[in-house]
């Protein structure tokens, strides 16, 4: 692995047991196997490494799949949404969205990132829709409220694995609310 990405992935680990407010260049250049002037080269300060960290990890959970059935274009965005909620990763990314006091560049990340899952999820939306499988009025803000809402629930509240069954069983669930607002459900 590159050494971007055995920082980025020390950094989250960082994250995970630290919390982005003790985090250190030192623990985390220690944990890569690296020297910190390596880690200071490619991140100047502590908030822009939190920013790549974050950054890393967001991209790695990709847009929601063209299935051509809701049920398994949401379980497109929930499976991989909570299993990745449920890594060291997954931790750190929530540490960090639920820390106050962060730098302006972190949170503008957070949010940026957030604004941007609405696009995928409205064409989702817009998919099961044109398909007859929901209803008008709902909005890619509500299926992320609900999306992460359960992936929350289930790992973090429950702390409970994430299986394909849950999964399924979630996502039908969503389907058939969705259905019902058709007519069809």
């Amino acid at each position: 692995m590159p050494i971007d990405g055995v920082v980025l992935a020390a950094t989250l680990e960082e994250l995970a047991v630290a919390g982005p407010h003790a985090l250190s260049v030192d623990r985390v250049a220690r944990r890569a196997g690296v020297h910190r002037t390596s880690v200071y080269r490619r991140w100047p300060d502590r908030g822009s490494l939190v920013v790549g960290a974050l950054e890393h990890q967001l991209d790695a959970l990709g847009a929601p799949a063209d299935t051509g059935r809701l049920r398994t274009d949401l379980a497109s965005v929930l499976g991989p949404l909570a299993r990745h909620l449920a890594t060291p990763g997954g931790r750190a990314l929530l540490l960090v969205a639920l820390a106050d006091g962060l730098s302006g560049e972190v949170e503008a990340v957070v949010a940026r990132r957030l604004a941007a899952t609405e696009q995928p999820l409205d064409a989702l939306v817009r998919r099961a829709r044109d398909r007859g499988e929901w209803g008008p009025g709902t909005t890619a803000a509500e299926v992320a409220d609900a999306l992460v809402g359960a992936a929350l629930h289930r790992v973090v509240m429950l702390r409970q694995p994430v299986t394909d069954e849950w999964v399924d069983a979630v996502c039908g669930l969503l389907a058939r609310g969705a259905a019902a607002g058709t007519g069809r459900g």
